[in-house]
Order: C-alpha cells, then structure tokens, then sequence
C-alpha cells in the first residue's frame, strides 16, 4: 500500500466495521482483509488503493502475480503496473476479491513486456471470486476452441496440490502420463511437479506463469517452443451498471 502505515492489528474477530475504529487520532484511511482478518491503518487519504484502472476505465486489475503469497496485501506502487518490474516484490490484492460484489465481468490476461498475450473473458456473477474460474463460464477468449474444449479435465484456481505437484490457476488436460500432459495455462509457485524431468524447461525464479501460445493446448513433455512463460498473470473485473 502506498501510505504511511500506522499500525496493524489481527484478530479472528475483525471486521469492517472494528477496523473502522482503529482509523481515528491521525488515521485517514484503512483496509480490511477478511480472509487474514488484519486491520491496517494509514495517515494518509488513498483513494483506490486497492484498485488499479486500466486504461479501459470500465476495467479495474483487482490481482496481478508477483513472487509473494495469495495473501499479501503490501503494494509497492510497481505491483500495480502491467509489466514485469524487478522491484516489485508482492502480489497485488484487491480487497475485491474478498468483499465480490456488484461483479459484472472477470478477466484473466497474459502480458509479455505490457503486450496482452492471451485472455479469458468469464461471467463474474456469482458469490465468491472462486465461482468465476470456470470452463462454462467463459464468455470469449483469444484461445478460441478453449469454451468447448472436452480434453479439458482441470479448470480449477487451486489447481493440482497431489503431494507431488503444484499447480495453480491450472487449465489442464488429463493427467495420463508425463508424455501425455497438455495445458492452456497454469502457474508454478514453487518448481514441484513430478513430471518435470520430463519438461524441456529451466525455471530460476518464481512464480512462473506457462501457457499456451496457439488456440490448442500446449504439450509439456514437447519442444520448449510448445508453451510461453508470461511475464505477468492478471485479473480485472467489470462491476454491473448502477
């Protein structure tokens, strides 16, 4: 968050309206996390400090990925750029995704040096920002057989966790062998997956986000030419009109 941090208070017990409290004697502005129930205070007045407008204004990057947990909330100003930047140091974190609401439209884009390279346009509507990451809610995207792809069999943000792979925001096709694996995207958080010997690949930071290039999936065991790293993962949402 860019702001001068007052405190920062935890408690299972915390709320919107607690941490509204906290922000007195000073205190100008606030975020809440319900998922880390933590309260932070700031001197200053931010305003959108948890939303970053593209340059469509209808759109808003409420996540973009960086080398830090699901869960991080601090925000150096870098984080809230779509392009890779060596000094950005957190994930961007939107409170949206933890109050989803009035949510028109979601999209997920693949930048490479600030250039989209890929998206999935999903209908938002629903209760949490889990609902969205699903195959029959994709509304349009550049990878154009993905809406009725069959071979699809992991669609999922929590992905592969098998105790011996890890994968996240995984579009994956069936798991029936290391020479069979095929993908539209997933994210590595930690190099953990027990076909990577198989994967003409060399990984020395992380997160690292694979996709696709062309309108298929990707084979993994295949030339490293088959499948792109992304330099930056984001996710926008359109509200619905007042």
């Amino acid at each position: 968050m860019n702001g001068t941090q007052i405190k920062e208070v935890r408690s299972k017990y915390m709320s919107l309206a607690r941490c509204a409290i906290f922000c007195t004697g000073g205190c100008e502005s606030a975020t809440f996390s319900r998922i880390l129930n933590r309260c932070v205070t700031f001197k200053e007045k931010i305003i959108e400090s948890s939303i970053k407008r593209t340059m469509d204004a209808h759109w808003y990057v409420i996540y973009k990925n960086g080398p830090a947990e699901f869960d991080d909330w601090t925000i150096p100003v870098e984080c809230l750029q779509l392009t890779y930047s060596n000094t950005c140091t957190r994930h961007f974190r939107s409170f949206i995704l933890d109050q989803w609401v009035n949510i028109d439209k979601v999209k997920l884009s693949l930048y490479n040096d600030g250039v989209e390279m890929k998206y999935i346009l999903f209908d938002g509507r629903g209760p949490s920002w889990y609902s969205w990451f699903e195959q029959s809610r994709i509304l349009n995207s550049s990878w154009t057989n993905i809406i009725s792809d069959p071979n699809i069999k992991d669609f999922s943000i929590d992905g592969l966790d098998d105790g011996y792979s890890i994968h996240r925001f995984s579009i994956y096709g069936p798991y029936n062998g290391c020479d069979m694996e095929t993908t539209y995207l997933f994210a590595l958080d930690i190099f953990q997956d027990a076909c990577s010997p198989e994967w003409p690949m060399t990984i020395t930071s992380f997160p690292k986000i694979i996709y696709s290039p062309g309108d298929n999936m990707a084979p993994m065991h295949g030339s490293p030419t088959a499948y792109r790293y992304a330099d930056v993962m984001a996710i926008l949402v359109k509200f619905t009109s007042p």
